[in-house]
């Protein structure tokens, strides 16, 4: 059996230097992605409230329509 000499030097983490430029990183990411995800989902729910606000609108048009169609028809002789 070979016999590796295998330390833990190797598997340590890097130095603290590096750990606080991804966290700096880490963190105007974070920031960044916050800001664009709220902007979006703002302007997407506006989006969203005008589209449903038109079709309810049509919606109540087509009902004033067939309100005047059944209003204004005859009834047929029954049979």
């Amino acid at each position: 059996m070979a016999n590796y000499n295998l330390s833990w030097e190797l598997l340590k983490p890097p130095v603290t230097t590096t750990y606080t430029a991804v966290g700096k990183v880490w963190e105007y990411q974070l920031t960044l992605s916050t800001f664009i995800l709220t902007f979006f989902l703002s302007h997407a729910f506006q989006y969203w409230n005008k589209v449903y606000s038109t079709t309810r609108i049509i919606q109540g048009r087509i009902n004033d329509f067939c309100m005047l169609l059944t209003m204004g028809a005859e009834r047929g002789a029954s049979l």
